[in-house]
């Protein structure tokens, strides 16, 4: 019997420590001297700028965006609907048929709109003048012009040649 008492009393000693306190030491009279700084708060991040969009065809010679185009002729179909346009945008990809180059698919800038960008592509379609190959790569800058068409419900470019500068 003792010898049980003798083994529950040495297991439960390092037990009844678990719930001791600790001491903490006194601060020194350095550290009491300090001032404490206050941890600055982090700066607010600042929403990105909404792209600067027209609604309104461009007037001639003048170069307007993708979501421009995209979002006017959403509003006002008609007015957009023929007019021959320049627009900037960035490069998606390009599509042959029968070893033809037909046409490039355009996204908006990642500047300009960076959620959801492949919603906001439009499809250029090159007519009778194709060039023999489209040398660029994946989302880079490129300037297009012509003329604007209602495709699928939404505006997209016929006549299309890549404009270099």
């Amino acid at each position: 019997m003792y010898k049980h008492l003798t083994i529950a009393l040495a297991l439960s000693l390092p037990l009844a420590a678990c719930g001791a306190e600790e001491e903490t030491p006194e601060p020194t009279p350095a550290a009491e001297a300090e001032p404490s700084t206050p941890t600055p708060e982090p700066a607010a991040e600042e929403a990105p700028a909404e792209p600067e969009v027209s609604l309104d065809p461009p007037v001639e010679g003048e170069t307007t965006t993708l979501l421009s185009l995209r979002e006017g002729f959403a509003a006002n179909a008609d007015a957009w609907t023929g007019q021959r346009v320049t627009v900037r945008a960035q490069f998606m990809s390009a599509t042959r048929v029968g070893g033809t180059l037909n046409n490039v698919s355009l996204v908006v800038n990642r500047e300009d709109y960076a959620e959801d960008r492949l919603r906001h592509s439009m499809m250029c379609a090159f007519g009778e003048n194709a060039p023999e190959e489209v040398d660029l790569m994946q989302y880079a800058e490129v300037t297009v012009r012509g003329t604007v068409v209602e495709r699928f419900g939404r505006a997209g470019l016929d006549d299309c040649e890549i404009v270099t500068e």
